[in-house]
């Protein structure tokens, strides 16, 4: 290009028109071939760069994915461990229910969002609603179901739900639910229970595949824990998916004594009907009927024959069953999971004294400035 100038000015200086003008396409020319040349270089380079953004990006996601992907095994391989048994006694010590001090538990108020000023508010504890909080010495989540103690009807009901959780307790039935224990203050009671992510409620309410295998399981372990509490004289009075938690493959109730029926004069029998009808609805994952004669039928597709059998004998046109035993005979023994020492009394370590300690004197001065209650 340099020389085709050249010639333009030499082609100038001896004024050849022709020269000129054939000096001056020349020039155009090999301007216009250099400028597309460096377009050319710097669409190359562009896209190389691209290319190489784009390696190096699903070389990082993948990277990132393995990363991932190697965690969740882990915490797959830790939550399959024997050492984290579901199905394992609440309180084989025989223990009483221990009352905690202010600063051994956690307990979570819910926010409310504002949509004026797109804020959130925080509200105050509610009577018999459950809250998610923390046992501080044993580390451990739980469901923290709160009531008011600041008014005589509130106290009544406060006492006969603390009755019922220590009457549970003190029945160490292997498929209830262990509680860690409570506190009481001027105005408020927390009962520390177990925690579970899932009901049996909103599992069946979900989408995702329930095996049948699972189902039957789940089964067996509602069936012989009832059996167990009725054995040792515990009833429970509102069977329902809701006061059933979901542990893996396991199912565990909670809950005895709460909420119970007042007009049943048969608490017993009333537990083995309730029963017929979550396990219709475990059966047949849809809302179970009102009417029990709705209720009769064949199990659906691929539905076991134990469960199919107990569900006949539950919801049939026959008389009833006078006990667990017989429904547990039909489903059959549940399957016998590993029970390390680890997992059947809860470790305590060093702060064993301090959460068993008998002395239920606790000052409560400070309790409503403790961070507890936050």
């Amino acid at each position: 290009m340099i020389a085709e100038i050249l010639s333009l000015f030499a082609a100038i200086f001896t004024w050849s028109p022709s020269l000129v003008a054939a000096s001056a396409v020349d020039a155009v020319f090999g301007i216009i071939l250099v400028a597309l040349h460096k377009f050319i270089l710097i669409l190359l380079y562009v896209a190389v760069l691209s290319v190489v953004v784009t390696v190096i990006s699903m070389a990082y996601a993948f990277v990132i994915s393995v990363c991932v992907f190697l965690f969740l095994l882990v915490i797959m391989a830790m939550s399959s461990s024997p050492e984290e048994a579901d199905m394992v006694p609440p309180n084989p010590k025989g223990t009483p229910l221990v009352c905690l001090s202010d600063d051994q538990f956690h307990v979570t108020k819910r926010k409310e969002l504002v949509r004026q000023d797109n804020t959130s508010v925080t509200k105050p504890f509610e009577h018999n609603e459950v809250y998610a909080g923390r046992v501080l010495p044993l580390d451990v989540k739980v469901r923290a179901l709160a009531h008011m103690v600041d008014t005589s009807d509130y106290v009544q009901a406060a006492d006969d739900a603390l009755e019922a959780a220590k009457r549970q307790h003190e029945a160490n039935i292997t498929g209830v639910c262990r509680l860690y224990g409570y506190s009481r203050g001027p105005k408020l009671q927390f009962i520390f229970r177990e925690h579970s992510f899932q009901t049996m409620e909103s599992l069946l309410k979900g989408r995702l595949k329930f095996h049948w295998e699972t189902r039957l399981t789940m089964a067996r372990d509602l069936a012989h824990t009832m059996a167990a509490a009725h054995a040792k004289g515990l009833v429970h009075g509102a069977i329902n998916a809701s006061n059933v938690f979901v542990f893996r493959r396991h199912a565990k109730i909670d809950n005895f004594g709460l909420n119970k029926a007042t007009d049943v004069d048969d608490l017993v029998a009333y537990d083995i009907e309730m029963f017929g009808r979550l396990l219709w609805r475990l059966v047949h994952r849809r809302p179970t009927p009102y009417d029990p004669a709705n209720m009769r039928g064949p199990a659906p597709d691929g539905c076991p024959a134990e469960l199919a059998a107990a569900l006949v004998l539950c919801t049939g046109v026959h008389e009833k069953p006078e006990s667990f035993d017989s429904i547990c005979d039909i489903l059959g023994e549940p399957q016998p999971e590993p029970q390390p020492a680890s997992m059947v009394t809860p470790t305590l370590g060093s702060d064993e004294a301090k959460l068993m300690d008998e002395t239920d004197t606790v000052l409560w001065e400070n309790l409503y400035g403790s961070n507890s209650w936050e």
